[in-house]
């Protein structure tokens, strides 16, 4: 599902002009371009997600998880 959502974002970001992107737009309470806000909630998602998959992992018994596995994506050495 990781992987699908991933293609997804290219196909629909790589739809926008550069205009579109540079755009300045309000939201929470912030403004910034279209292309910031796009940036930082796809790269937020994508994170929390990580966190949140690695948290029920740890919660189900993988004590084998580190950190690493978390950050870097691999075993720790």
């Amino acid at each position: 599902m990781i992987g699908k959502q991933s293609a997804l974002f290219a196909e629909v970001l790589g739809s926008l002009s550069d205009t579109d992107l540079r755009t300045e737009m309000e939201m929470f309470g912030s403004k910034a371009s279209r292309g910031s806000w796009l940036v930082s909630l796809v790269w937020c998602h994508n994170v929390a997600y990580r966190m949140q998959l690695f948290l029920y992992l740890k919660a189900c018994g993988r004590e084998d998880l580190s950190t690493m596995n978390l950050w870097a994506g691999m075993d720790a050495k």
